[in-house]
């Protein structure tokens, strides 16, 4: 079983991290169902010019959906982050590590979201505002970093 934190400047963080938790495994599981619509979609037959059309609109809508579940992870990230820089200065110097720790591997996951989003969005319009959506996570993301190596 799990300790609760009993010190009170911490406890609005600790009553979002099992809700940032429970999205981070849909997200997760809309991500991998993305990518398997995304390849059915590849898959598709492409014999007539019908079906080459059908075939490609699949493709782009498995596409946005791939990118929206990419964004989801990365603004969900972003939130842990700001979590993180929120305690990382209130916690004693043997949990520093751990936030820290914390802090690596959510930008790994991070920045595999934009690259995944990125990669999905190549060919689009940049007008799309899943590309504003990106940008705009990015860059949170970015100060974010700054925030948390911050000492």
């Amino acid at each position: 079983m799990r300790k609760q934190i009993t010190d009170p400047t911490y406890a609005p963080v600790e009553q979002e991290l099992p809700e940032l938790s429970a999205k981070l495994l849909t997200f997760a599981q809309a991500d991998s169902d993305s990518f398997e619509a995304y390849m059915q979609a590849f898959r598709l037959r492409k014999g007539t010019p019908s079906e080459e059309a059908a075939q490609k609109q699949a493709v782009h809508r498995a596409a946005v959906k791939a990118t929206e579940a990419a964004l989801d992870i990365l603004d969900l990230g972003n939130e842990v982050l700001n979590l993180a820089h929120q305690v990382q200065f209130r916690v004693t110097k043997t949990i520093r590590a751990d936030e820290q720790s914390c802090v690596e591997l959510n930008s790994a996951m991070n920045t595999t979201a934009r690259v995944n989003a990125d990669a999905n969005l190549v060919g689009s319009d940049s007008a799309d505002p899943l590309w504003k959506r990106l940008s705009d996570a990015t860059a949170k993301h970015s100060a974010l970093l700054v925030a948390c190596h911050s000492s």
